[in-house]
């Protein structure tokens, strides 16, 4: 384990707080600064996070009671996670529903869906662009320490917490949480050629010029040591990059030991009924209070996840783009094939 001594030092760091105190008052985690070593909370655990990205959530709430704790801190106190807290995990391989899926767990002011947080994202792409594997596993500590926090958090207010992560981010957490107990994880994954076409018509922020791009292709061992590409890397692959992408997010599930409990949703499944697929993954998630659906399920199920309230939800054009040109095609195949087939095959691992 990591000393909190690893991180980053705190030129002038706030006072110890009473972090147990702050869960116990329902402050969750905001913001991480890495270059300050801080990580900003605010009172927000009793929000009903029904706006699309947890940043949207934050935005809303406005500015409130604000409290910075030292990355030290945080790991020394939530090291480990508490007897009896759950933690539920949502991954994906992007373009796959997993947004629609969060926002109908949503409905149930019970259950906390954090839909893509800063504070997970901030801490992996630190891990990824660490500059050595000492650095790199400070930065998996204070991941784990914010999860760990969280949970205590969200059962201070009676309420089940569910994280939502990037998809990109997915080998990094899975190996974070290796060890941890109580966490179930529920896969959300898309044939890979639609995944690749809609994320070359319309890049996500990870496949951009930014500092989640450059992390995301440094996983992908497409970025040379402090290089910025474009969306492919140096050889200009973009195909093979979100192939790559795509495919390691599989591979963090299909090589992973008996302790990680997961269950595999298809996109397919999911809009085909999406009734069925809430109550199963509640089901699994152990966050419903009985078999039937939450209030306001018909209106939220026929909408587009990422619109505005009247934008209806339609299968056939949602994340839907013209397909591959047939080298791109042929690449992404020679990529993900083998992954496509092992994540088939695993019966036991499908939630439905």
């Amino acid at each position: 384990m990591p000393r909190s001594s690893d991180l980053p030092d705190v030129p002038t760091a706030p006072d110890v707080p009473d972090l147990p105190g702050l869960a116990e008052a329902g402050y969750l985690p905001t913001r991480v600064d890495p270059a300050a070593g801080l990580v900003h909370l605010t009172r927000l655990a009793h929000q009903d996070f029904r706006e699309v990205w947890y940043d949207d959530t934050v935005a809303a709430a406005g500015a409130g009671d604000e409290q910075a704790v030292a990355f030290s801190a945080f790991v020394d106190a939530y090291a480990d996670r508490r007897p009896g807290d759950h933690l539920r995990v949502i991954a994906h391989t992007s373009r796959c529903g997993s947004t629609l899926l969060a926002n109908l767990l949503t409905l149930r002011t019970t259950t906390m869906v954090l839909k893509e947080p800063d504070f997970v994202t901030v801490p992996a792409r630190a891990i990824a662009l660490a500059a050595d594997e000492a650095e790199a596993r400070a930065f998996e500590s204070l991941l784990t320490a914010l999860l760990n926090y969280t949970c205590h958090a969200a059962a201070a207010a009676g309420r089940e917490p569910v994280v939502k992560i990037t998809s990109w981010t997915v080998p990094l957490v899975t190996t974070a949480l290796a060890d941890s107990e109580s966490t179930s994880w529920l896969f959300l994954w898309r044939e890979p050629d639609k995944v690749v076409a809609s994320n070359m018509a319309t890049p996500s922020t990870w496949g951009r010029d930014t500092e989640n791009g450059r992390a995301a292709r440094r996983l992908a061992a497409r970025d040379g040591a402090g290089g910025a590409c474009g969306a492919g890397g140096p050889d200009g692959d973009t195909a093979g990059f979100y192939a790559d992408t795509w495919r390691r997010t599989v591979d963090s599930f299909l090589s992973a030991d008996e302790g990680l409990r997961w269950r595999a949703l298809d996109y397919r499944d999911l809009v085909a009924d999406k009734s069925a697929c809430l109550l199963a993954t509640e089901d699994w998630f152990v966050v419903a209070p009985d078999a039937l659906l939450p209030p306001g399920f018909e209106e939220e199920s026929r909408r587009y996840s990422k619109g505005g309230r009247a934008e209806v939800f339609d299968p056939a054009s949602a994340h839907l783009r013209s397909p591959l040109e047939p080298a791109a095609a042929q690449r992404v195949r020679a990529v993900t094939e083998q992954a496509l087939t092992a994540l088939r095959a695993r019966s036991r691992h499908q939630l439905l």
